[in-house]
């Protein structure tokens, strides 16, 4: 928690520094996963999907939101998360950082409903518009009984912008 908390506070400072968004760069992008998590324990831990939408605020920061679900053992496991991405470099090959909060539910399944989400990644560009990419992040209680228990997110990306189209 202390970690994300820090982070949240970095990231604004580090806004400062970047660029304004090019006019012709797309601003919003489509990003769907193919996920293996852990959100607490061994009965949660599955496979399931992720849709990320992200909107460039600047070239190197963005506003994200996310859906996810997977089939767990102890039945199906949904979050919901809106956050800020900062882009490390711009490059082909894209490294970034996400900080998240998260609504993760059922709470009997996880034993807490708030989370913050910490990760990074990197998407590697295909074709002007369409990158693939992995993510790794972890998932930390903010509430509930489970407090000291850290879950982790394993992610296949598959990122689609408005260029691809074009």
């Amino acid at each position: 928690m202390r970690i994300a908390l820090a982070t949240l506070l970095f990231l604004p400072a580090f806004a400062t520094g970047a660029a304004p968004l090019l006019p012709e760069a797309p601003k919003l992008s489509l990003e769907f996963e193919v996920q293996f998590a852990q959100p607490d324990d061994t009965q949660t831990q599955g496979f399931g999907g992720a849709f990320w939408a992200a909107y460039k605020l600047t070239d190197q920061l963005a506003a994200t939101g996310a859906v996810s679900t997977l089939v767990t053992r102890q039945g199906p496991f949904t979050s919901l998360g809106a956050g800020i991405r900062a882009l490390i470099d711009i490059t082909p090959i894209r490294p970034f950082l996400d900080v998240q909060v998260v609504v993760l539910g059922p709470e009997d399944a996880t034993h807490y409903t708030l989370a913050t989400r910490l990760g990074g990644g990197a998407d590697c560009e295909v074709t002007q518009g369409l990158a693939i990419g992995l993510a790794v992040r972890t998932l930390t209680p903010v509430n509930g009984s489970s407090s000291t228990s850290q879950g982790i997110e394993l992610a296949f990306r598959l990122v689609l912008t408005p260029a691809l189209i074009q």
